[in-house]
């Protein structure tokens, strides 16, 4: 799902998925643990990436590289508890020449915000395994998504 961020005509786009936090990723007290909030984004960053008709699953070896992450973070505002659906908003928070960061902002009801991630993804030669200048095709489709 595409929305524009602030109402207006210009081109920032979030691109937005919802997910239900099911029983089986809440602890003994009903709380999301915290490692599923990453399966959360990586979830959303392939929707994104399919969206962006980008397959991850196809075989990369004829593009010749590979877009690991090489950082990540997250901030917990709000605790995340089990029967809730969260609207995740994922962002380009920065285009490097070798590297990109999207960022997913975790909200309920796509108000209060309950948790933030930042992922690092690095362009690296398939081969070589040493980062490599993102492809402008690539550059071009991010693009839409910067904040």
């Amino acid at each position: 799902m595409l929305q524009n961020t602030n109402g207006t005509t210009n081109s920032q786009f979030s691109f937005q998925t919802n997910f239900y936090i099911p029983f089986h990723e809440v602890d003994h007290a009903g709380i999301m643990f915290f490692a599923h909030l990453f399966t959360h984004a990586h979830d959303t960053y392939e929707q994104f990436m399919a969206h962006l008709e980008l397959n991850l699953n196809r075989d990369w070896t004829h593009e010749h590289y590979l877009l690991p992450i090489i950082h990540a973070e997250a901030n917990y505002h709000a605790p995340l508890h089990h029967g809730m659906t969260i609207n995740v908003q994922l962002n380009i928070a920065n285009i490097g020449n070798t590297s990109f960061i999207t960022e997913y902002k975790f909200l309920e009801h796509t108000e209060q915000l309950h948790a933030m991630v930042q992922l690092v993804h690095c362009c690296i030669d398939l081969h070589t395994r040493t980062a490599k200048i993102l492809p402008n095709e690539l550059r071009i489709k991010l693009q839409r998504y910067k904040k």
